[in-house]
């Protein structure tokens, strides 16, 4: 972007917002009689009344089910029993009521995305085949959410096999937008960034491998964040390349997410925002900013400004050969694992036929996209030789220049737009248009989302204001190096405190 076209975004944005100041810190909970007010409610401060005594788990679980039917025309949720979600509320109040220690969850209903297998319902990854088939057990980052007392919300629909950006779903139909309900709500892990963000619940499960948290946080207007490689167990998630799959939590409010992570890894000590003064922020305006669209533009400079103002420094220094490593590393992967990861996944919970035996009854999308691009045998399947090439020589490259533009500019995140676009319609499934531009979905949603799973970078994807003229959200996501997930969560804490936090969606 020429420094003109830059000034003059600075300077629309200044006259479209007023500046942002710290946000003060919340006054007591003054909590009334309505659902809506309990909806309303983050998960710690649920959590907290809970345990108080303050509310009861049953009446808390009561509104957030209310919620769930007002906003049923959604498509959240793929299975949601009510009668089970109750019973376990009660259970809460029980184990409260005769005097026994309470988790750090307790009584809070998750909703968990449809490829997390868990016990209390069947795990159908969006697919017509799979439901009665996949077993019945808890994924081990469930059963840590529900040893620290949280109950299993229902699973939540999601783009077929976790297979897209959109979320239409061909089976059970798509999952809408609670800000447009004519605009998808981002994928694959729609049907929880929904929940989520109209109040339904206030933390849920997602899952990640090209972006599929942190789209739909983006679309929706809530948080996501995909964690490092290895701090999360992902054992027991309908799987697509273990490579970049991460489960990792959405919420609306940052300490919800700081506390799903210290129960998912058992920190205690509390985790403090982290001063603004003096962060190293790298703005790498090559690739990252490039064809983003005017009003996604017109946020993200705004953003930048309130970020300086609070003193942290925008580093504007770009990743060299950024665009040819990563097309050399993440499709190739992507694209040559997926099949043979999926079919073995497929066998290994004894469907004899694998992958293809799923296939027959799939969406035409999901089967076209299969047999033509991630099948070995398909007309466009990746040849070995580039895989290889991917494997062992770009993605290191990828990582080295990485860490090596951390290091040489002293950084402590990266701060680049969470999507080229607001939300695009329901049925644009594979181009959309931007400023008069056809772009590929795949480029609008997903174009600065496939650089923290090609290196197992830490990311956070945080609203920052909704778009002039449709009022859809739109959010930056900031990216640290491999082991600086608690630095992450400290910068979010401390950037939450400064930047646009959207009301929960009018459904």
């Amino acid at each position: 972007m020429n420094p003109a076209r830059r000034q003059l975004l600075i300077c629309l944005a200044s006259l479209l917002s007023a500046p942002l100041l710290p946000r003060a810190a919340p006054a007591a909970i003054r909590l009334g009689k309505t659902g809506d007010d309990l909806c309303n409610l983050g998960a710690t401060d649920a959590v907290a009344l809970m345990q108080s005594g303050d509310i009861s788990a049953e009446n808390y679980a009561l509104a957030l089910l209310s919620r769930a039917q007002q906003r049923s025309h959604l498509n959240a949720f793929i299975s949601l029993d009510p009668d089970r979600v109750l019973g376990a509320a009660r259970a809460a109040d029980k184990l409260r009521a005769a005097g026994k220690p309470l988790g750090r969850l307790h009584g809070l209903p998750i909703p968990v995305k449809d490829s997390v297998l868990t016990a209390d319902y069947p795990t159908t990854a969006g697919t017509k085949a799979l439901g009665a088939l996949a077993p019945r057990r808890d994924a081990p980052l469930i059963l840590r959410l529900k040893d620290q007392g949280a109950i299993v919300m229902g699973k939540t629909n999601l783009h077929e096999l976790s297979t897209g950006f959109t979320s239409n779903n061909e089976i059970f139909g798509p999952v809408r937008n609670p800000w447009d309900p004519t605009r998808i709500p981002g994928g694959s892990s729609g049907g929880t960034a929904v929940a989520v963000a109209s109040g339904i619940a206030p933390l849920g499960v997602a899952e990640d491998s090209a972006g599929s948290i942190r789209v739909p946080a983006a679309l929706c207007g809530v948080i996501g964040f995909r964690p490092g490689m290895g701090r999360y167990p992902v054992e027991d998630v309908v799987p697509l390349v273990p490579l970049f799959d991460q489960l990792g939590p959405q919420a609306r409010r940052m300490q919800d997410i700081v506390l799903f992570d210290d129960v998912v890894t058992g920190r205690s000590a509390p985790l403090k925002p982290a001063s603004m003064q003096g962060v190293r922020l790298g703005v790498p305006r090559t690739w990252f900013y490039e064809g983003v669209e005017s009003s996604a533009s017109i946020i993200m400079e705004n953003t930048l400004v309130a970020l300086g103002e609070t003193g942290a420094v925008l580093v504007e220094a770009d990743i060299p050969d950024v665009k040819s490593l990563l097309e050399q590393t993440f499709m190739p992967i992507l694209f040559h694992d997926t099949w043979s990861v999926l079919d073995g996944w497929l066998k290994s919970i004894g469907i004899t036929g694998g992958l293809e035996a799923i296939l027959e009854e799939a969406g035409a999308g999901i089967r076209a996209a299969y047999t033509t691009v991630l099948s070995p045998l398909g007309p466009d399947a990746i040849p070995r030789e580039v895989y290889d090439n991917a494997l062992n020589v770009a993605r290191p490259a990828l990582i080295a220049a990485v860490r090596k533009y951390f290091a040489d500019h002293r950084l402590d995140a990266m701060v680049v737009p969470a999507t080229l676009c607001a939300a695009p319609l329901i049925g644009e499934d594979t181009e959309t248009v931007i400023d008069g531009r056809t772009v590929s979905i795949f480029d609008a949603l997903g174009h600065n989302t496939t650089l923290a799973p090609s290196c197992g970078l830490p990311a956070l994807t945080i609203p920052a204001g909704l778009a002039p003229g449709t009022g859809l959200p739109l959010a930056i996501e900031i990216d640290a190096l491999p082991g600086d997930d608690g630095k992450l969560l400290s910068l979010g804490l401390g950037i939450s405190e400064y930047v646009f936090e959207p009301p929960i969606a009018p459904g």
